[in-house]
């Protein structure tokens, strides 16, 4: 089949928007070189699928193009604030264990995050990788092109689904809190039951330590639970992303 350029660099445009932002695959620990390959063989593989119009000049065609990237940046940003919830749930419990004024890179981000924070995020990318999970948002490239024809963007409804990916991520990073923070919970009222009790006790000293240590000990004996709740978690990124929240 022969490839018109111009229609091809749109696709193109669409596919390096979404790499760009995409969980996992946009961090800088992956090789741009390695992400540019990646987004032209995507290209080439949607290309024939799709159909894309030939603009007309050159100002139409650079415009074109620009729609193409900010509609791929879209779907990637989406995928990403649904995979956030991740780290946040980890976010949550540092604050709630009183680990956050430990600091650590986070690889994907590229931001501080806290060790909880961090935790979370590797092994969310693990499953997000072993699930498959990392198929929806190129499923959901494939078919934005017939929700959204090259070239059109909708500010609005991408509003909207930010808004509803917002609320589902912060929700589901609470559920992924909840058992451990409800421990630290049970824990901080026993402290606050031993002072009343031995006013003499330095709470503050022996709590933090009491505190941190069961909180980690209820984190490592529900982590297979928290596999399974994080694998919940992502088919509610096809549910966002995909026509009908078709499963990849």
């Amino acid at each position: 089949m022969e490839i018109q350029w111009v229609p091809f660099l749109g696709v193109l445009a669409r596919a390096a928007g979404l790499l760009g932002t995409m969980p996992v695959l946009s961090g800088l620990y992956i090789p741009g070189i390695v992400r540019v390959g990646l987004a032209v063989l995507v290209a080439l593989a949607l290309y024939p699928a799709v159909a894309v119009p030939f603009p007309e000049d050159f100002l139409t065609a650079s415009l074109w193009i620009l729609a193409e990237t900010v509609t791929g940046l879209a779907i990637g940003l989406l995928a990403q604030i649904l995979f956030s919830a991740i780290q946040m749930a980890g976010s949550l419990l540092d604050l709630d264990l009183g680990l956050g004024v430990a600091g650590l890179l986070d690889p994907v981000g590229h931001q501080p995050v806290s060790v909880l924070g961090n935790f979370f995020n590797l092994t969310g990318s693990l499953l997000y990788l072993l699930t498959g999970a990392y198929a929806v948002p190129f499923l959901a490239l494939r078919y934005s092109f017939e929700g959204l024809p090259p070239g059109t963007f909708s500010g609005g409804s991408f509003a909207l689904d930010m808004a509803a990916a917002l609320s589902t991520a912060f929700l589901a990073a609470v559920q992924l809190a909840l058992p451990v923070i409800a421990v630290s919970f049970v824990v901080t009222v026993a402290m606050a039951v031993f002072a009343r009790a031995i006013p003499q006790m330095n709470v503050f000293l022996l709590g933090l330590p009491l505190k941190i240590a069961l909180g980690l000990l209820a984190l490592g004996l529900l982590l297979p639970a928290y596999r399974g709740m994080m694998e919940v978690l992502f088919p509610s990124e096809a549910a966002f992303l995909l026509p009908g929240g078709m499963q990849p």
